[in-house]
């Protein structure tokens, strides 16, 4: 787990780490220089299991995930955000699976998605099977970055994470263990995963875009039988990927709220728009919002089904 500023839900994280059911881990957290009260809180735990990295230097998530493989000293390695929860019995699960399963090179789960306030909000839901797996992958990430545990030969045998990606580093990863062996999701709930606009991946969508994509196109060169471009030095531009906005992950959130039924917290996001963009498909959105939640959440559902059914 690198952490850089992570204070908020930094405990919250430790806490569901050390009540998990499987306890013979190691817990490799690694501070990118932090200027929060990250390092306080973390000293606060007296837990053997913990192995405490802190420079002061901020050098990046990619440098600090291959330098975590390296510390870490156990077969499998588990990542974990210093924002998300994992459920107490993830560990267990996903070591059972993999002990029992020698040709799998790692695993995520299924992951429930939360708000700022640990509110259940929506839920993804990927299919389980490995060759579709490999397909929908390239169209779309289908791992949760934190949910997964991974060979830790594996990880060696690919050479971790490239440094070429400052975002979607957890997708370029995803796409080149799969061309090693089998990787998958199990079917279990196992992971919450914290979407809220301080997110990483929402205050920075754009730049997570513009990576995804370069990862795309680079596991469709490779799958052609043709030479990685990143590895050959041939990408140095973000390339014609649109940047978008903090407004745009405020646009993803209020749609999650509005499928959830939590009205209130809908209103606020449609508010923070209105502020940016008086249109008129988000006030007549913001009047859903005066229903009752139950009513809210079926008609936004319904809707969806249908626009589905259209297209």
């Amino acid at each position: 787990m690198p952490v850089y500023n992570g204070a908020k839900y930094l405990r919250k994280a430790l806490d569901s780490i050390f009540s998990q059911s499987f306890p013979s881990f190691e817990c490799v957290l690694i501070d990118d220089g932090s200027s929060d009260q990250t390092e306080e809180i973390i000293a606060s735990y007296s837990d053997s299991r913990i192995h405490y990295l802190s420079d002061g230097q901020n050098i990046g998530l990619t440098r600090r995930l291959n330098q975590g493989i390296e510390i870490a000293k156990g077969k499998y390695i588990a990542r974990h955000d210093d924002d998300d929860i994992s459920a107490p019995h993830r560990f267990g699960e996903q070591v059972r699976f993999l002990e029992a399963n020698q040709g799998y090179i790692g695993c995520g789960t299924r992951v429930e998605i939360i708000d700022a306030d640990g509110d259940v909000i929506g839920r993804r839901d990927f299919t389980l099977d490995h060759l579709n797996l490999m397909d929908q992958n390239l169209v779309e990430n289908q791992f949760i970055h934190g949910s997964l545990m991974l060979r830790k030969k594996a990880l060696l045998d690919i050479g971790g994470y490239r440094a070429f990606f400052v975002y979607a580093q957890d997708y370029d990863l995803t796409l080149r263990l799969q061309e090693l062996g089998e990787l998958v999701n199990l079917e279990k709930y196992l992971y919450s995963l914290r979407y809220s606009n301080e997110a990483i991946s929402a205050a920075r969508v754009g730049e997570q875009m513009a990576f995804a994509q370069h990862a795309r196109s680079a596991a469709e060169t490779r799958r052609q039988g043709k030479k990685d471009p990143i590895d050959a030095g041939n990408v140095t531009e973000m390339g014609d990927v649109s940047f978008v906005g903090r407004s745009d992950a405020t646009e993803r959130l209020l749609y999650l709220y509005l499928r959830s039924g939590y009205r209130e917290k809908a209103r606020s996001c449609i508010d923070r728009l209105l502020a940016e963009n008086q249109s008129v498909g988000l006030q007549l959105r913001r009047l859903l919002t005066y229903l009752p939640g139950s009513l809210m959440s079926l008609l936004v559902n319904t809707l969806d089904k249908l626009h589905g059914a259209g297209q």
